[in-house]
């Protein structure tokens, strides 16, 4: 028994070949003209499951990207505030040297006011604030430091411990240093913890009694107080050179943060792109068969009943 494929079933065979070769340039004149291969899943599925990892990793790197370039910012921030109070303590150094070998009230009365004005300056520094942050308030960066530097005690409001910036695949790093860890040193007369600002208040003091008229006692003091500022300014120093040390630590890992950017961002263009002369080659074998299939349509309306029956 003889089976025949009818003329109807013909063309509904050929209208969906048609249909397929047309929706395949389609496709492919889509690729071509946008530049991207996948526009959604379908496309190819394999590939947009690595697509989507792929963008996960880069939006991971970066939000750690942005933590860098704030850690960054808010060190320099803070390496620039303590470099400018180590210059204060230097000052009031000379002013206290110079205080020594003064014998005018005159000029004593004015270098005390000049380290006042020192205590006014690193009330200031101390109380510094980046990003709407204190920079010396260690993990509560909302409340500011320092009171009391100017007429004293000096009274710290802010965390004992260091805010850090948590980077993944590396060490935490120390971002906001508490104020004691900035300010504060063993002074190596007492070998009893001190701050600078104290160390300096004690220098204005010295110069306004001197000022007043008990040069020997207050020179006395002031000798002892030179030595403290020369320790408080190597620990300033210290300070600085520990963040320093950072900042390093940063720009080595944002270097590799932007290189792994650089691949994932890569892996995903060479997922997502289209290959254009692959996709024009492609697009014209999908066009010539198309071009065929109309051809053979043509053909088989052209059929006469003798011809079927044959």
């Amino acid at each position: 028994m003889t089976f025949r494929i009818t003329s109807h079933r013909q063309l509904e065979l050929q209208r969906l070949h048609a249909q397929s070769h047309a929706s395949r340039s389609a496709t492919l004149q889509n690729q071509i003209s946008s530049g991207v291969r996948v526009h959604r899943p379908s496309d190819d599925p394999i590939a947009q499951q690595t697509i989507l990892s792929q963008q996960r990793v880069l939006n991971r790197l970066e939000v750690q990207h942005n933590a860098i370039q704030h850690a960054r910012a808010s060190l320099t921030q803070s390496n620039e505030q303590l470099l400018d109070a180590n210059q204060l303590v230097v000052q009031a150094k000379a002013l206290a040297l110079q205080g020594r070998q003064s014998q005018t009230s005159f000029e004593l009365q004015s270098l005390a006011d000049e380290v006042n004005g020192f205590l006014e300056t690193l009330e200031t520094v101390a109380n510094a604030k980046f990003d709407g942050k204190y920079l010396f308030s260690g993990t509560s960066t909302t409340k500011a430091p320092y009171s009391g530097i100017v007429d004293g005690p000096t009274q710290y409001h802010g965390s004992s411990s260091t805010g850090v910036v948590v980077l993944s695949g590396d060490d935490d790093l120390d971002v906001y240093l508490s104020g004691d860890e900035a300010f504060q040193f063993v002074d190596p007369e007492s070998n009893e913890l001190t701050d600078i600002f104290a160390v300096i208040r004690q220098v204005r003091d010295d110069l306004q009694r001197a000022a007043d008229g008990d040069l020997e006692e207050a020179g006395r003091s002031l000798d002892s107080t030179i030595h403290s500022l020369e320790i408080g300014s190597e620990h300033l120093l210290s300070v600085v050179g520990r963040q320093s040390v950072v900042l390093q630590q940063l720009d080595r890992v944002e270097e590799r943060t932007e290189e792994l950017q650089f691949q994932a961002e890569t892996v995903l263009s060479d997922l997502r792109s289209t290959d254009v002369a692959s996709a024009v080659v492609a697009l014209q074998e999908e066009q010539n068969l198309l071009q065929f299939t109309f051809a053979t349509t043509t053909r088989l309306l052209d059929t006469s009943i003798l011809n079927f029956l044959s």
